[in-house]
């Protein structure tokens, strides 16, 4: 059952679930989307040079659709022509989605979202894959990777940038919502960088999290938020669905 009123519900990545806003409109749940997050594209000639090609990689790691538009992309177009004999790999749905719209398969998905998924999914045999990043990724997930006995080529192509005064600037909203969606660990950067320490504690007591995965649950503990519910995206209906029962919950 949705709320008796319309709530709202911010998604602190502009681009990240963009389905899910119409979802939860029809039923009946305001969304204003803040856009903290500003990714800009390092110049392929920075990181393209050495960067194997098949039949030196068994699988392309992508984990953002930044990933896919920013790096894979120009990748893909270099000499000798199309990719062939490649697997790619999504952390989410949204990106396997978007792989797919791009004409690039087989995708495929680990167990689970985030990193998690990924190494459930790559344990087993060694392979060589490129990892397409953030600079704000960090290399985490390729240590582990390696640990598993990959081979792993990391090479950051966008950097990410915050947007703390967006953030500042929409104070006062962010304390009326009824329930905050943080798409990524980053995204805390800029709520911690936008608000003071009394804001940010008043933000954090009046207003549960949602996150979509361990990484951002810890960002999310990190900064302070007790109430944090981690929903994996699934379809934008049944997301929309698991939010609305989040909001029923917290309703007073």
């Amino acid at each position: 059952m949705p709320p008796r009123r319309a709530r709202v519900v911010f998604l602190t990545s502009g681009e990240a679930l963009p389905d899910v806003g119409p979802a939860l409109r029809r039923l009946g749940v305001g969304v204003l989307r803040l856009a903290v997050l500003r990714p800009t594209a390092r110049e392929p000639s920075r990181w393209l040079s050495g960067t194997p090609r098949p039949p030196r990689v068994d699988v392309v790691l992508a984990t953002s659709r930044h990933a896919v538009l920013l790096g894979l992309l120009p990748w893909s177009r270099l000499p000798p022509g199309p990719v062939r004999g490649v697997s790619f790999w999504a952390s989410g749905p949204g990106t396997a989605k978007l792989l797919r719209e791009h004409g690039f398969g087989p995708v495929r998905r680990g167990p689970g979202v985030g990193a998690a998924g990924i190494l459930a999914g790559l344990a087993g045999t060694p392979q060589r894959i490129l990892y397409l990043r953030s600079d704000l990724a960090g290399p985490g997930l390729a240590r582990q990777l390696r640990r598993q006995g990959h081979h792993v080529t990391e090479r950051v192509v966008y950097d990410t940038r915050t947007d703390p005064g967006l953030v500042r600037r929409n104070h006062g909203l962010l304390r009326r919502a009824d329930l905050l969606v943080v798409t990524s660990p980053s995204a805390f950067l800029a709520l911690r960088r936008g608000l003071g320490a009394t804001e940010l504690r008043g933000l954090r007591e009046a207003v549960p999290v949602v996150v979509l995965g361990s990484l951002s649950a810890s960002a999310a503990r990190s900064a302070g938020f007790r109430r944090v519910v981690v929903v994996p995206p699934t379809t934008p209906q049944r997301f929309a669905r698991r939010l609305v029962r989040e909001l029923a919950d917290g309703r007073p």
